[in-house]
């Protein structure tokens, strides 16, 4: 077997505390560069290892930086490395690993799992009383689980300070900050499995219109219904909460549409990142000299 030559060494020093930022860095830590990063981060780094086959170096002195050429807005969204743009970049892997956790027999129908906050209930509320009657379900008191679940997600749910579980309609909401914590929302295991065994994944508005839910749905293989559309949506096929139940028909053709979809719109082939990875360590030497240059003449 022919020893991987590495391509060059690129640090990365933004603070590890946003999920955008750190499926970007994961998507880099799959070129073909030595990436390090200082001490501070290892703790997410860590992590990240645990489930993902990853190598990274600790310490970024000497190392070039590339922190004005990665950058990520999340209001757009917007991820950025050198000249190329995406809305989301994610890891090669992180998509192989969601697609490999498709469950054939979806037991849930209809799922919420995150962070539930007020603008989110009166969504949740009104669809939940529309399409079967109930009426402020989030007041209620929780309900156990139903024996046909029990053994599978027993486990799973623990986990969660709230959970809604109406069996006769498929539909499970579960209220949880884990989405918001370090190190467990750089992947948690539980809410991807979660996913997989979903039909439907409900997909009401974050901070902004477009929430990551929506493509972590795709990724394992359920098909959204939205509050509201935008156009980082565009080109995937997707259910609204104003839609009919009548409407809304599970179907592999949208499934594996969309996994396609997102395949292309949310990764780089690895040739092209290190193109562009080559890009800026170029740039920034040649800056370099011509710094140098500038600095001897005016001696």
């Amino acid at each position: 077997m022919s020893k991987v030559v590495s391509l060059g060494k690129i640090g990365l020093d933004t603070p590890l505390d946003k999920i955008q930022l750190i499926r970007l860095y994961g998507a880099i830590l799959e070129s073909g560069f030595d990436v390090y990063f200082p001490p501070e981060a290892e703790e997410v780094l860590q992590h990240l290892s645990k489930y993902f086959n990853i190598k990274y170096h600790l310490g970024i002195q000497g190392i070039p930086l590339l922190k004005d050429k990665v950058t990520i807005s999340h209001a757009k969204p917007q991820c950025r490395i050198g000249s190329l743009t995406k809305p989301l970049i994610f890891p090669h892997e992180m998509v192989i690993k969601c697609r490999a956790k498709w469950n054939k027999e979806r037991k849930i129908h209809f799922l919420f799992c995150g962070l539930l906050t007020e603008q989110r209930k009166q969504c949740l509320d009104s669809w939940t009383r529309e399409k079967f009657g109930y009426k402020n379900i989030f007041l209620s008191n929780q309900q156990p689980l139903q024996n046909l679940l029990q053994r599978f997600y027993k486990q799973i749910v623990d986990y969660y300070n709230c959970r809604h579980i109406y069996q006769n309609v498929g539909l499970y909401v579960f209220s949880s900050t884990r989405g918001r914590e370090f190190p467990i929302k750089v992947w948690d295991e539980d809410y991807y499995n979660l996913l997989s065994n979903s039909q439907f994944v409900l997909c009401p508005d974050g901070n902004y219109t477009w929430t990551y839910r929506f493509f972590e749905s795709i990724l394992c293989g359920a098909i959204p219904i939205v509050e509201n559309t935008c156009s980082i949506y565009d080109g995937f096929e997707y259910f609204s909460v104003k839609d009919s139940l009548n409407n809304l028909i599970y179907s592999k053709e949208i499934v594996e549409h969309n996994f396609s979809r997102a395949r292309e719109t949310l990764t780089v082939p690895h040739e092209n990142l290190n193109s562009y990875l080559l890009e800026i360590l170029r740039y920034k030497q040649s800056n370099k000299a011509e710094v140098g240059e500038l600095e001897q003449t005016v001696t």
